[in-house]
């Protein structure tokens, strides 16, 4: 099983949950770390959904029990999400294979910049996160 995992949203550093607190703590930073895709904002959380030529930043760990750990965070991340495996540079340029959970619904409108994330995006269902 693959056992690295890219962050982008409330399980970055720092730990805000339970949940981003145990990965934290159950991992090996790598380092910051980006991917092909695009980040939006849906119902106060990050979502993202894989897109060429746009990237998002995040964060990269090395799982040490990737299957109780991944089965933990598929709980926290829920319906809305989906895990998946995607390719991730880190700052020496080097890409790695790993997991990342992207926003399951399609997007009505294109993204916002970055500053104004704060707004929502989509009518969709709004993900359900536990604290």
């Amino acid at each position: 099983m693959q056992r690295y995992l890219f962050v982008y949203g409330s399980l970055r550093g720092p730990a805000r949950n339970r949940f981003a607190r145990a990965l934290h703590h159950g991992s090996i930073f790598v380092g910051a770390a980006r991917v092909k895709a695009k980040k939006y904002q849906i119902g106060g959380y990050a979502a993202m959904v894989t897109a060429d030529g746009s990237s998002v930043d995040g964060e990269l760990y090395r799982l040490r029990d990737p299957e109780n750990q991944l089965d933990s965070l598929d709980e926290y991340e829920g319906p809305a999400y989906r895990r998946a495996i995607v390719k991730a540079t880190t700052k020496t340029g080097k890409r790695i294979r790993c997991w990342s959970y992207l926003y399951r619904f399609r997007l009505k409108r294109s993204p916002y910049p970055p500053q104004l994330h704060e707004h929502p995006l989509s009518e969709n269902s709004v993900p359900h996160k536990q604290t």
